[in-house]
C-alpha cells in the first residue's frame, strides 16, 4: 500500500516540529535553569579558554602587593603566584585543571566580564567586545600572613586571623 504525498509531508512536518520542540526545551533548560551553574563551573570551557587566550586580572593583598598575575608565554598567558603560602586562598587557574579558590569565585570579573552586567556579557560573547580584566584586592595583611606561617613552622594545623571590624581574613595559613 502506498502512502500519498500529503501523508508523507504531514509526517515529515510532524517530525521536524517535534525535533524543534525537543531542541527548544533543551536550550531553554540550559539557558534559564542551569545557566548560572554552567557560568560558574570551574571546568567551563569558555572560562578555561580565557585563561590561555588573554590575561586575567591581578589579585592583590591589602598592602597592594601582587599575589597573582598573568604573564605572556609562547603558548598564551600563564598565571604566576607570588606567595605560595596563600595557595589555599588564591586557588589556581589552570587550563588543565580548571580553577579554584578566589580564581574560581571571581573568574568572570578576572576576565573582564562583570556578572552583574548581562549586557557586557552579551557583548563579550557575541560581539567580541572585551572589557579590561578586573583586579581583586584581598584583606590579607602581609605581616599577619608571615606571622601565621612562621607560627606554624612546618607543624600540622591551621591559623586564620580576621579583622574585627570588617571580618575580612587578614591572615591564613595551613599545613
Amino acid at each position: 500500500m502506498t502512502r500519498s504525498i500529503a501523508a508523507n509531508i504531514r509526517g515529515l512536518t510532524l517530525a521536524i516540529a517535534l525535533a524543534f520542540l525537543v531542541t527548544s526545551v533543551g536550550v531553554g533548560y540550559w539557558t534559564l535553569v542551569a545557566g548560572d551553574e554552567l557560568a560558574t563551573d570551574p571546568y567551563n570551557p569558555r572560562l578555561v579558554a580565557a585563561i590561555r587566550d588573554r590575561p586575567r586580572g591581578l589579585i592583590k593583598d591589602a598592602s597592594g602587593a601582587t599575589l597573582a598575575e598573568s604573564v605572556q608565554t609562547q603558548d598564551g598567558y600563564k598565571r604566576v603566584y607570588r606567595d605560595k603560602t596563600l595557595a589555599h586562598v588564591t586557588g589556581y587557574a589552570s587550563f588543565q585543571f580548571g580553577a579554584s579558590g578566589i580564581e574560581a569565585a571571581y573568574a568572570e570579573s578576572l576576565i573582564g566580564q562583570d556578572p552583574g552586567d548581562p549586557l557586557s556579557q552579551w557583548r563579550a560573547r557575541y560581539l567580541r567586545e572585551r572589557a579590561p580584566p578586573g583586579s581583586i584586592v584581598l584583606g590579607i595583611d602581609p605581616k599577619l600572613q608571615k606571622a601565621a606561617v612562621d607560627a606554624l613552622a612546618g607543624r600540622r594545623g591551621a591559623i586564620t586571623a580576621n579583622d574585627s571590624i570588617t571580618a575580612a581574613i587578614a591572615g591564613s595559613a595551613s599545613e
